[in-house]
């Protein structure tokens, strides 16, 4: 630890790479940014029918694996 009895300075220059190595296990900043986007593809389709037909071929947010086909 980079802490002594004097100060605890030290302790908050490990804090990001203890935050990108749980990450890396965990995942839960991802899986929340995931849930975010297929809430507001859920929405935007429910509000505008005709978002989710795209001519075939063309680049589509489904198309990452990250939203379920309806």
């Amino acid at each position: 630890m980079n802490t002594n009895s004097a100060s605890d300075e030290g302790k908050w220059k490990c804090v990001p790479q203890r935050d990108d190595y749980n990450e890396c296990l965990h995942h839960r900043k991802e899986i929340a940014k995931t849930k975010t986007m297929q809430a507001a593809y859920i929405r935007r389709v429910k509000t505008d029918p005709d978002f989710d037909r795209r001519p075939e071929g063309e680049a589509d947010v489904k198309s990452l694996g990250l939203l379920g086909s309806r």
